[in-house]
């Protein structure tokens, strides 16, 4: 995992989207320069294809969660176990 991964999964389970709770690709990014948007977008696509995020779309825009069968592997790389 890299640094970018890292800090989305952080940002994500901080603010408890797991499940019911969801966060846009616009929340996501904030915080992060801009020069750099384009690598997070990357990252959020990488950590889908490898079963970390759930994407859906809604009326605003993409939105992702962590993926709850993956709770225990989310919790050890952000070392919470």
């Amino acid at each position: 995992m890299n640094t970018i991964q890292l800090k989305i999964l952080d940002k994500l389970h901080f603010h408890g989207c797991w499940h019911k709770g969801h966060m846009l690709t616009q929340t996501i990014t904030d915080g992060i320069p801009r020069d750099k948007h384009g690598e997070v977008k990357d990252e959020l696509k990488t950590l889908v294809k490898q079963g970390y995020l759930i994407k859906y779309p809604t009326q605003n825009g993409t939105a992702y969660y962590l993926n709850p069968l993956r709770t225990r592997e989310i919790k050890d790389i952000l070392g919470l176990l």
